[in-house]
């Protein structure tokens, strides 16, 4: 190009309109070039949305929270504590037992037999208990207690006559426990004092059991001798 027609333009026209549309050209070609620059170099866009978010870090913190409290059902109730139990008191002891009172012992007498024929022996029975609340002690030896059998107001026989003497047997009688009891078979004789040999035998008819324990007395069953 002819630099002198590049500072002087030649034409028709004045040489202002001509310069006029130099700048005009010239100040497109800069602000293309501008936006051609600027696209370069800023990158492809991103949403506002996206460039403003931080970006992750490594390591992400978990949120501390705190559990819910665990509410019971309505209608049910934590269980009470069982009582305690007092301890029981150990029974106190007593100390020994005292002598039964006569109205705290009950006697019996009884034959193992209501009838019996001719040549049978009765066993006759008699027994002492406690029918009181307390333990206590009675003598029960052989001198303290007594079979008998009479006939109205006569005197038959007697355990006494023949086993006389004889040392003490003191026990502890408990309250509501079954009767102590004493047999022995009568072997249908009469006696006397002293056990003196040769009695008669007795005769058939009815006959009743007396028990004895020291000074208490006891008349139980009849029985008939056949």
């Amino acid at each position: 190009m002819d630099s002198d027609a590049l500072i002087h333009p030649r034409g028709p026209l004045p040489p202002a309109v001509y310069w006029r549309r130099r700048l005009l050209t010239f100040g497109v070609l800069v602000v293309a070039l501008v936006l051609v620059a600027r696209s370069c170099t800023s990158g492809p866009s991103r949403p506002a949305a996206l460039r403003q978010s931080p970006s992750p870090s490594a390591s992400a913190t978990v949120p501390h929270t705190t559990p819910p409290a665990t509410t019971r059902p309505s209608g049910t109730s934590s269980p009470s504590p069982s009582p305690s139990r007092s301890p029981t008191p150990s029974p106190t002891p007593t100390g020994p037992a005292k002598p039964c009172a006569a109205a705290d012992l009950v006697l019996s007498a009884k034959a193992d037999a209501q009838a019996y024929p001719a040549g049978r022996r009765p066993v006759l029975t008699i027994g002492i208990a406690n029918k009181g609340r307390v333990a206590c002690t009675r003598d029960v030896g052989q001198p303290a207690r007594e079979i008998r059998v009479t006939s109205g107001a006569d005197r038959v026989w007697s355990s006494d006559d023949c086993s006389t003497g004889g040392s003490a047997n003191v026990v502890t009688l408990q309250p509501g426990a079954a009767p102590l009891t004493f047999s022995v078979t009568w072997a249908r004789k009469r006696s006397v004092p002293g056990c003196k040999p040769g009695q008669r035998d007795v005769a058939p008819g009815t006959y009743r059991l007396v028990g004895r324990f020291g000074d208490l007395t006891s008349s139980g069953d009849t029985f008939t001798l056949g």
